[in-house]
């Protein structure tokens, strides 16, 4: 994928943010409304919601992977 949006304006929309770990700028929606946007590590240091739903992806994906073992 990354080969084939380098050098374009591309809008992803995701639920799993590391999908967008990525991207220049990432926009945060909360019902309808902008709450955030920078860029990830913009986004994990203002510790508001982006960081909030990354930590708790991030803890669901090792537990699901502990859980497995």
């Amino acid at each position: 994928i990354g080969k084939l949006i380098y050098d374009k304006t591309v809008l992803i929309i995701a639920h799993k943010l590391r999908a967008v770990e990525e991207c220049d700028k990432i926009i945060v929606l909360k019902e309808g409304s902008i709450i955030e946007r920078g860029n990830h590590k913009q986004l994990m240091d203002n510790k508001n919601l982006y960081h909030k739903l990354y930590v708790l992806q991030k803890q669901s994906m090792l537990w699901e992977i502990n859980s497995q073992k």
